[in-house]
């Protein structure tokens, strides 16, 4: 992500936070994993709004906490006996994870489509400075 983009290319900073927007909602609705969704999320880890940036620090935690679980594509690779044992361990770890991250996604996207909705009636709003009324 390009920092100096984000801060003054509106469009660039709207298609970042459409990215977010939908892994969040993908998140809350269950159609993404909690592992899925912080190893996407943390992507994001550089954005200069100190909003967003506290709750993608969680989405980096649960990266860190789960990264040797396979996930996604990366399955495939693994051997079927092995994938039963850390399957175990996926399941705990999203049923661990899964209330603060639930937290977090709500959080995410209340923030983000405040940023669209000011952005709407030209009005750019950063998440790390209130709304004007």
């Amino acid at each position: 992500m390009d920092q100096t983009d984000y801060r003054y290319n509106l469009e660039y900073r709207g298609a970042v936070h459409a990215q977010m927007l939908a892994l969040a909602k993908g998140l809350i609705a269950g159609d993404l994993g909690v592992i899925a969704a912080a190893r996407q999320l943390h992507g994001f880890l550089d954005i200069p709004d100190p909003e967003i940036s506290v709750l993608i620090d969680l989405f980096t935690a649960i990266r860190s906490d789960t990264d040797a679980l396979p996930i996604g594509e990366e399955r495939s690779l693994w051997n079927s006996e092995a994938l039963a044992r850390e399957d175990k361990k996926v399941a705990a770890a999203e049923q661990c994870w899964r209330p603060e991250a639930i937290i977090a996604a709500t959080q995410l996207v209340r923030i983000l489509e405040q940023d669209v909705h000011e952005t709407r009636l030209g009005r750019p709003y950063s998440a790390s400075t209130p709304p004007r009324p």
